[in-house]
């Protein structure tokens, strides 16, 4: 089962947690005390990252709703994507580490500022 670690003021959290269920999803508390977003709607998803962008959807939609239910509601914001395990244990899935620039890009492209009309071209010498 997908869960999404959830941080923000637990008084904001559990706004979020009354209007979930409509959206098919819910907030849980697990036995160390931290608040995760799941449900049906993620039982389908295969990866980590296609479990983040729905989450990220979903909590947008559910911040907003509360924004303009409860004022004074801040969003709550996502953590680590993990997996539960039938035996309960987790599987939490980290980022992918930053490349420094390696392998990111294949060429670069620099557009060079055109000649003003003014000044001649400088023409080359054989």
């Amino acid at each position: 089962m997908w869960h999404i670690e959830l941080a923000g003021d637990q008084t904001d959290i559990d706004e979020l947690r009354a209007l979930a269920p409509p959206l098919q999803v819910e907030i849980t508390t697990d036995s160390d005390g931290r608040e995760s977003l799941g449900g049906s709607k993620f039982d389908d998803l295969s990866s980590a990252e296609t479990v983040k962008q729905k989450a990220i959807g979903i909590l947008k939609l559910l911040n907003g709703i509360a924004r303009v239910t409860a004022h004074q509601c801040r969003p709550v914001q996502f953590g680590e994507v993990f997996w539960t395990r039938p035996g309960g244990t987790k599987g939490f899935f980290a980022e992918p580490p930053l490349l420094g620039g390696q392998g990111i890009c294949s060429s670069i492209s620099l557009a060079a500022k055109p000649p003003s009309s003014n000044q001649p071209r400088k023409q080359k010498s054989s």
